[in-house]
Formats: structure tokens, sequence, C-alpha cells
């Protein structure tokens, strides 16, 4: 009997099949490049909801800056909601990831395409109301970027391409 529980326990750690034992990742997704293309949070058994019926939104102190300033981005769930987790990329007219995020304690960075901190997620997955991220926008850049949002209220419900108003970037 004894040999039969090592046996199957040799052969559920070596299967490559996950077990979740909480609703959402305990911290954000990898940054794997197609995480950073689609925004979907590596819950692959799991489509998107519309984003119209997002639980949360995302929005932006200013729609203008020069290069190399901050914009601060607050994502917030509505009407008493709670949201688990979130991704977050300011993007290009051409859907590149642009900028750099700032850390703080709710939020890590990552890297996309090989340019340092260009994404933000969540650190845990505790319930959250309201999370404000910090993005600066590049130097030499002018144009107009669309700050992109995934919220994740449960492992498998989730919503992707939150969008806050356009920021008109003046390098």
């Amino acid at each position: 009997m004894r040999n039969r529980v090592v046996c199957l326990l040799i052969i559920v750690m070596n299967s490559g099949n996950r077990v979740h034992f909480a609703d959402s990742f305990s911290v954000s997704v990898p940054a794997t490049r197609s995480v950073c293309k689609s925004m979907k949070p590596g819950h692959d058994q799991y489509k998107p909801q519309a984003s119209s019926s997002s639980p949360g939104n995302v929005t932006t102190d200013i729609t203008q800056v020069r290069g190399g300033e901050t914009v601060d981005v607050t994502i917030y769930a509505r009407n008493g909601e709670k949201f688990k987790g979130f991704y977050i990329q300011a993007r290009d007219e051409k859907g590149a990831p642009i900028g750099t995020f700032n850390e703080n304690t709710y939020v890590k960075t990552h890297s996309c395409g090989g340019i340092k901190s260009n994404a933000a997620h969540h650190v845990n997955s505790e319930d959250k109301t309201k999370v404000q991220v910090s993005w600066t926008a590049p130097a030499n850049y002018n144009g107009r970027v669309q700050i992109l949002a995934t919220i994740v209220q449960r492992f498998n419900t989730y919503w992707t391409g939150i969008k806050a108003n356009a920021i008109s970037v003046v390098g």
C-alpha cells in the first residue's frame, strides 16, 4: 500500500497538471510573451468575460502629459464589488507596451519585450476595491497612449481590455 501511495505521489508531481487551491494566483501572472500580448492571466482553461460587464474600471488623473512625467492610474471596483488581481499596460498607437510603471506595496512590475517595468500586476490575491499605479511617460515620445487593464475577480472569472481614457504624450 505504501508503495502505491509513493508511486501515485510521484506520478502526480511529474504529470505537469496543476491543482488550484485558491481562487486566483497569490502573485500575478508570469511575464511570458503571450501574457504580454494577450493580457490574459494564464488561466488557460477559462475565457475572459465581456469587458462591458467588468466589476471594475480604470481611470487616470490627467489625460495630457509631457514625456518623463508621471500619471496616476486607479483601478477600482464598482458597486461594492471586489477584485483579487490585475494586470496593466500602457500601449502606444501601434499597440506596443510603452513607458514604465512604478512598484509600490500593492504593485509589482515586470518587463515585456525586453523593456524594463512596462507592465504591472498585483502582489497578492487579497480582495481589493482600489489600487493606484504610477506610470511614467517615455521622454522622447509624441502621441496617444492607451492604458489597458485585466481585472481578475476569481480564478475562473476575469476581464481583459478594460480601458482608461487615452493619454496624450508630448515629448
